[in-house]
């Protein structure tokens, strides 16, 4: 796992920091003078915006003090008439395009979803989320996660693959013009070694895979309460075959459908705040689930067949797209090196106040390529003081990316 060195400074309600790859460069928040006053500013030439200011008063905010603005979905026009030659840095904030506003793919793949949790569980240097293994059936192989081979007492069905317990949101907060709903992808890898020469079906159920979910709140990691599948598939001797070969299976799954009573909010239901509502007015945008398990339960016979687990890897279309496919990386670099006010940005704003654990990979992928074009600026993240989950209070999120050095 990459190092994430961070920088909090005050702003506001709230904590907002900076996530850097070269801690020598400074950026001219980092290297101001005293402590810097940063203000924000939505909807600029929006009259009917609630946070509109009039052109005029920007000489006002900037002769208070405020060298640093940070500006949500500025238009090009905008730019020009309200802030081009003014004594002030800008941090972007861009959601949308069209309307002559500027790209947004920065904000875009920073709500992106991808993570990849290890059988063999994620070391404690990189955080408390982790997978489990049931010990008395399986053992670590290299990288990988294995049944145990018996003889004379075959191994009892069981869940042998269970975790990481952690939060989920159901929908996207801010890119969800075209779908609200985050389509979640998880992929397992496994492989089938045949123990014993014998006769089979290829119809047999070697495991099942499942993705659940568990109503329970607090910081230790539980078992024994009810859990709620969400998707399952099995999978067959058939599937794995040949023999020793590695076979991908992934799902495909939702959470919108996912009982309140395992939810952090109502999922739907038209007595929520305004700010929490999407644009049909009945779905809650910061719902999320509780205590989201990847498990795989052994079905099989472990004197005949010995199982191999690989990484599983969760994610959605933006986090698979930021991570893997270049092109979608580029759209970053083109957001960074040619905005018309390339020259007087202090960083760029990610999406406002992640909270998902899922966000992190493609957060850092995206700093990384705005460090390798522009390494004064960086990627700026504003986050929220209230954060829940069996991975919070929010507090411990901050201090330990703080702390990783």
């Amino acid at each position: 796992m990459k190092t994430i060195q961070t920088s909090v400074i005050i702003y506001l309600i709230g904590i907002f920091s900076q996530i850097t790859i070269d801690a020598q460069q400074q950026n001219p928040i980092k290297s101001y003078n005293g402590i810097p006053i940063i203000t924000y500013v939505r909807g600029v030439d929006s009259v009917q915006s609630y946070y509109y200011i009039p052109p005029q008063q920007y000489d006002t905010i900037i002769n208070s003090g405020v060298k640093f603005i940070q500006v949500e979905n500025m238009t090009t026009s905008e730019y020009y008439s309200h802030l081009e030659g003014k004594e002030v840095f800008i941090l972007p904030e861009q959601y949308f395009i069209g309307q002559n506003t500027t790209d947004k793919y920065i904000t875009y793949y920073t709500e992106g979803r991808y993570s990849e949790w290890p059988t063999v569980g994620t070391d404690s240097l990189d955080g408390k989320a982790t997978l489990k293994s049931l010990e008395t059936h399986t053992e670590k192989y290299g990288g990988l996660l294995r049944t145990l081979q018996t003889n004379g007492t075959p191994l009892s069905e069981d869940t042998i693959v269970y975790g990481p317990q952690y939060w989920q949101d159901v929908y996207y907060r801010f890119h969800n013009d075209q779908d609200t709903i985050i389509r979640y992808k998880v992929s397992y890898k496994l492989k089938l070694e045949q123990l014993i020469p014998s006769g089979y079906l290829s119809t047999d159920t070697v495991c099942i895979l499942q993705v659940t979910a568990k109503d329970t709140y607090n910081r230790v990691f539980t078992t024994g309460l009810p859990v709620y599948v969400i998707k399952e598939k099995a999978v067959t001797v058939g599937e794995l075959l040949p023999f020793n070969t590695t076979k991908t299976f992934e799902m495909t799954y939702t959470l919108e459908n996912v009982p309140d009573s395992i939810s952090d909010q109502p999922i739907v239901g038209n007595t929520l705040p305004n700010w929490q509502k999407n644009i049909a007015g009945t779905k809650n945008l910061w719902a999320a689930v509780k205590n989201i398990e990847f498990r795989i339960v052994w079905k099989s016979n472990s004197e005949l067949f010995r199982l191999y687990m690989d990484t599983i890897k969760v994610y959605d279309d933006r986090g698979w797209e930021i991570i893997n496919r270049s092109e979608m990386q580029q759209k970053i670099i083109n957001q960074v090196t040619q905005a018309p006010y390339k020259s007087k940005a202090a960083g760029w704003m990610s999406v406002d106040e992640p909270v998902s654990i899922d966000q992190m990979a493609p957060i850092r992928k995206v700093s990384e390529l705005i460090e390798s074009v522009s390494s004064n600026t960086g990627l700026w993240i504003n986050y929220n003081a209230g954060w829940n989950g069996r991975f919070g209070s929010y507090s411990d999120l901050v201090r330990t990316m703080i702390e990783k050095e």
